[in-house]
C-alpha cells in the first residue's frame, strides 16, 4: 500500500473519529439520565458491607512537587501552573512514546484562557512533541492536532494568511482546551472509582470498548488493521474515546442527582412564558401527490385531464387516493405517494400550494392543468398555525431542556473544580 495514502487514511480515521468522541459538541446530552444502570454502578460501593460514608467527598491528594520527566535530547524546566494546597498526584509521568509519525511543529500557537506557558526547551529535532502536561501525564501535538477535523483546515484555506493563522490558532487553543479537561476528568474518574468500585471501573472499560469497536471497526477495511501507521493512528484514537467515553460516564455519575430533582411546574410556567417563540406551530400541510404526464397515449394536457377524471371517478372513496400511485409520471411515487413540501413556500409546483391551504383533511382537489400534464392531489392533515398550549406534551418538552440546561451547567461546574485541583503545564517551546 502506498504509504502517503496510509498516511492518509489514518489521518482521516482521526480526524473523523475525534468528532464522534465530542470534542466539541455541547456535553448537556450526553449527561441527561439514560435508561441504563452504568452511572448508577459507578456511585455504588462494590463491597454491601463497606461503610461509604467513611469515604471523603473528593478525594485525598498528596503533595507531589516532583516534575514530569526530561525529554530525550535536552534539559526542561516546568513550573506548575495551578496548584492548590491539595493538588491531584502526579504519580509516575509518562515518557512519550517511540517516534513513529511525523507531525508538522505548531509554533506561536494560543493557550487556552486562564492557563500560562512554562518553559520546555528541547534540542530534540522531534517527530512527537509533548504540548501539556495534566498532573505529570502527558498530552502530544500529535493528539491535539489529529482532533481539528479536516473541514475546518478547508474552511480557511482560502482567508488571508494571517486571518487563517488567527483562525487556526483559536481552534488548536479549543481543542488542547478540551483534552485537557477531558484528560484531568479521567483520571479523576479511575482514582475514585478504582478505589470505591473496582467491578464498575471493568464494566466502564468494557463499555468503553465497545463504544471504540462500534464507531471504528465497521469502517474500517481488514486489509488496512495491520498497517503500522492505520494502527498509530487507531492506538491514539482509542485512547481518546477511552478517555471521553469515561470521563463523561464519571461525570454523569456525579449530576444525575441534581439532573433528577424535581422541576416543579412554576418553573416550567416562567420557562414557557419566557420563550414563547419556542413554542410556536407553523401553518403547514401532508398531502398526496399524482402527476400524469403528456405521452404518445395523450399528447395535451386536455387528454391527460380527462384520464384524471376517469381514474377519480372509479376511486370507492377519498381514502381510496393512495391506490392511484401507480400511475404517477412523476417523483411522488418514491416518497409513498406524498407530495413535495409541507409549509408555505416549500409545496412543489408553487401552482398546488393555494389550492392545497384551503382544502379540507381528506378532500381530494381539483386537477391542476400544467405544460407538462396535470396534477391530482388530496389533503391528508393540516395543522394550523399558532402559539401552542401549555399542555402535557410541552410541559414534557419543556422539562427536557431543563434538564438539559442544568446538566450543561453542572458539568462545567464539575470541570472547572476538577481543573482548579489539577496541575497544568503547557510546553510553550512546541
Amino acid at each position: 500500500m502506498n504509504r502517503s495514502f496510509r498516511g492518509a487514511t489514518a489521518g482521516v480515521l482521526l480526524a473523523s473519529a475525534f468528532w464522534l468522541v465530542g470534542c466539541f459538541h455541547s456535553q448537556a446530552t450526553a449527561l441527561v439520565p439514560r435508561n441504563d444502570s452504568l452511572a448508577l454502578d459507578l456511585t455504588r460501593e462494590s463491597s454491601p458491607g463497606s461503610a461509604r460514608a467513611a469515604a471523603p467527598d473528593e478525594p485525598q491528594y498528596v503533595q507531589n512537587t516532583q516534575a514530569p520527566p526530561p525529554l530525550p535530547g535536552g534539559n526542561q524546566a516546568f513550573t506548575p501552573l495551578q496548584t492548590n494546597p491539595t493538588p491531584m498526584a502526579t504519580g509516575e509521568a509518562v515518557a512519550p512514546p517511540p517516534v513513529v509519525a511525523t507531525t508538522p511543529p505548531t509554533p506561536n500557537l494560543p493557550l487556552p484562557t486562564g492557563t500560562q506557558q512554562v518553559g520546555l526547551k528541547t534540542s530534540m529535532p522531534s517527530k512527537v512533541r509533548v504540548r501539556a502536561w495534566v498532573n505529570g501525564k502527558p498530552l502530544f501535538d500529535d493528539e491535539v492536532m489529529a482532533a481539528i477535523p479536516q473541514a475546518f483546515f478547508r474552511q480557511v484555506s482560502k482567508l488571508p494568511d494571517v486571518q487563517r493563522q488567527e483562525k487556526q490558532a483559536e481552534m488548536f487553543a479549543q481543542v488542547l482546551d478540551n483534552l485537557i479537561d477531558q484528560e484531568a476528568a479521567y483520571q479523576e474518574a479511575i482514582k475514585r472509582i478504582e478505589k470505591m468500585n473496582p467491578r464498575a471501573m471493568d464494566k466502564l472499560k468494557e463499555a468503553a470498548v465497545e463504544e471504540f469497536n462500534k464507531q471504528v471497526n465497521p469502517n474500517l477495511p481488514k486489509e488496512q488493521e495491520n498497517d503500522p501507521l492505520v494502527k498509530e493512528a487507531l492506538s491514539i484514537l482509542k485512547r481518546q474515546v477511552e478517555r471521553n467515553f469515561i470521563h463523561m460516564e464519571y461525570l454523569r455519575s456525579q449530576i444525575i442527582p441534581t439532573v433528577n430533582l424535581r422541576i416543579s411546574f412554576s418553573e416550567v410556567d416562567d420557562y414557557y412564558r419566557t420563550h414563547l417563540n419556542e413554542f410556536q406551530k407553523v401553518d403547514s400541510v401532508k398531502w398526496q401527490n399524482v402527476f400524469i404526464a403528456v405521452s404518445p397515449e395523450r399528447p395535451t394536457a386536455a387528454h391527460c385531464k380527462k384520464y384524471a377524471e376517469q381514474l377519480l371517478a372509479g376511486l370507492p372513496n377519498n381514502s381510496a387516493f393512495a391506490e392511484l400511485t401507480k400511475y404517477d409520471d412523476g417523483d411522488s411515487k418514491f416518497r409513498g405517494g406524498a407530495g413535495m413540501g409541507n409549509r408555505k413556500g416549500e409545496i412543489k409546483p408553487a401552482d398546488l400550494e393555494p389550492i392545497l391551504f384551503k382544502l379540507k383533511e381528506g378532500e381530494i382537489g381539483p386537477i391542476v392543468e400544467i405544460s407538462t400534464g396535470v396534477h391530482l392531489m388530496r389533503l391528508e392533515k393540516r395543522e394550523f398555525g399558532g402559539q401552542l398550549p401549555l399542555n402535557e406534551e410541552v410541559q414534557k418538552q419543556i422539562r427536557n431542556r431543563l434538564r438539559g440546561i442544568i446538566a450543561d451547567r453542572e458539568y462545567k461546574r464539575k470541570i472547572r473544580e476538577i481543573r482548579d485541583r489539577s496541575v497544568v503545564e503547557i510546553d510553550k517551546e512546541s
